[in-house]
């Protein structure tokens, strides 16, 4: 196999499985912008490459690199990776000239992609407060493009965070912090900002209704990744609102740190693993935030925090030990059948 990525740590999660745990696999790995060269094809001859790009990578671009690998190796069976955060797929002429598209989050009703989304399927409920925010629809799949699109993994398979998840922060039990959420956001009107800002407003209003010796973190100022991290497992829960994606880094070391996962339900979205269980691994609330008080005060619950967050870790654990390899024999069956 032959992986051609990119430099990026959120596409380096997507591809660090395909080197560290696919158990007896010549894998090679370059970066995308060194595979135009005819003769590592020719003298290489993968049975399957792996390919990357970046959103803004021109289409013609990744036209003429599949080219290649047809011409100079044609029995090589080509699968895209997306690593992109939003759910919708930028580039539908894409999957028709790969094998197999392994995007990391799909939406659960498919049908929906027949019609293409804005921007993001978050952006559409973000216009409700302003139309501006709206967006041309893009991303229109056929039946046939359809078929060819699988979902993948993504942050679950992050080195940092696979070896942070071994750690003995989650068996931590002096956690003073009664809610985390670091959060930065500029005051700019886009639909990102919006959603952020509607986050951090609905967090300070709790802090400032919060009782004596409750503490809540809600801040902007950054923090090197150890001392993040330290914080998160001094903390009872976590707030991960969405990015410009739903599925966050943050769910990721919130779980790792032993912190009960409070977010925005993701009942939408296939992914994996899906540690996205309300009432079994996190703490859904609205996406309006009209509920965070009240799914709050059910944090203070220390039997339900023990059960979300040792679910949760539980459910990753799972992955890394034996759920990726049994879901990654699939894939590449389903790739190699293509």
């Amino acid at each position: 196999m032959l992986v051609c990525g990119e430099r990026l740590d959120i596409a380096r999660s997507q591809v660090h499985p395909l080197l560290d745990w696919v158990p007896d696999q010549r894998v090679g790995w370059l970066l995308r912008e060194n595979a135009h060269r005819p003769a590592l094809w020719r003298k290489t001859q993968p049975q399957v490459a792996f390919l990357q790009s970046y959103w803004d990578t021109p289409f013609v671009e990744m036209e003429s690199l599949i080219a290649l690998i047809r011409e100079e190796s044609p029995r090589t069976k080509i699968c895209y990776l997306d690593w992109f955060a939003p759910a919708n797929v930028p580039e539908p002429r894409l999957i028709d000239l790969v094998d197999l598209y392994v995007k990391k989050n799909i939406l659960r009703d498919r049908s929906q992609y027949l019609n293409g989304m804005c921007e993001t399927n978050l952006v559409e409920y973000e216009a409700q407060w302003d139309a501006e925010f709206l967006n041309p629809r893009q991303g229109v799949l056929t039946e046939q493009q359809l078929s060819k699109l699988t979902v993948g993994w993504s942050f679950a398979t992050d080195r940092r965070l696979v070896e942070a998840l071994q750690s003995d922060a989650m068996a931590n039990t002096d956690r003073p912090i009664d809610l985390h959420c670091r959060i930065f956001s500029k005051n700019e009107r886009t639909w990102y900002h919006h959603m952020r800002n509607r986050c951090v407003e609905s967090v300070n209003e709790l802090a400032t209704g919060a009782a004596e010796g409750e503490k809540i973190v809600c801040s902007a100022a950054r923090l090197d990744w150890d001392a993040y991290m330290r914080e998160l497992a001094s903390s009872k829960a976590c707030l991960s609102p969405f990015g410009y994606g739903e599925v966050c880094w943050r769910d990721f070391e919130a779980i790792a740190a032993g912190a009960v996962l409070v977010k925005p339900n993701m009942d939408h979205l296939e992914v994996f693993p899906d540690i996205y269980i309300p009432g079994e691994t996190y703490i859904d609330i609205d996406w309006s935030f009209s509920d965070l008080k009240a799914k709050y005060e059910s944090t203070r619950d220390s039997g339900l925090r023990k059960k979300l967050a040792g679910n949760a870790w539980q459910r990753w654990k799972s992955f890394v030990a034996t759920d990726w390899n049994n879901h990654w024999n699939d894939t590449l069956q389903k790739l190699l059948e293509t």
